[in-house]
């Protein structure tokens, strides 16, 4: 799959598009094939690191988390073991809590 990740804070050119192994849900995970998320101002803080606070949430000398964006729709590709509120093909939104 692909993604846009980010190695580094900075501006909008630290940002690539890079591929990663799908992920396999655990129990009581989905996984979703993202057809939208956004990008928020929180999102462009996070990427650059400022104000440099958010190096204290977010990694002191480079990004915890690489891939930015909290609010997804898509829809549902596989599901864990135990999961019972969703199923494969279903249209969902939400957050992931990474932001």
């Amino acid at each position: 799959m692909k993604v846009a990740a980010q190695k580094r804070y900075g501006g909008p050119e630290v940002i690539e598009i890079v591929e990663r192994p799908e992920p396999v849900p655990g129990p009581g995970e989905v996984l979703i094939e993202v057809h939208a998320s956004t990008v928020m101002l929180a999102d462009c803080a996070f990427r650059k690191a400022d104000p440099f606070i958010v190096r204290f949430f977010g990694g002191l000398f480079r990004p915890k988390l690489d891939v930015l964006g909290d609010d997804i729709a898509g829809v549902v590709v596989a599901i864990g073991a135990g999961v019972t509120r969703f199923a494969v093909g279903d249209r969902v939104h939400g957050c992931t809590g990474a932001g």
